[in-house]
């Protein structure tokens, strides 16, 4: 599944119906998977970026491959985890 899911490009409905399976859903890796592949919609991966470890949601917010959005929730999230960077967004 963590091979599906960080396939590209893909289906968001295959990666969606991944979300949607309590199974796979509750793995760390493969939500963290999810939230770097641009083929999940936006509203599922910002909603997911609060199962992120703090260094997960740096790598999350440093990366430029993600969608400038992305990045941006997860800089606010790091923000309300008092884990603020010195080179924000």
């Amino acid at each position: 599944v963590l091979k599906i899911t960080s396939r590209r490009p893909t289906s968001p409905v295959v990666l969606e119906a991944v979300l949607e399976s309590p199974r796979w859903a509750a793995r760390y890796d493969i939500k963290r998977s999810l939230i770097n592949n641009p083929y999940l919609p936006m509203e599922l991966a910002i909603n997911l970026l609060v199962y992120l470890n703090r260094p997960d949601l740096t790598a999350a917010r440093d990366e430029p491959t993600l969608d400038e959005r992305l990045r941006y929730c997860a800089q606010q999230l790091l923000e309300c985890l008092g884990a603020v960077s010195e080179d924000p967004l």
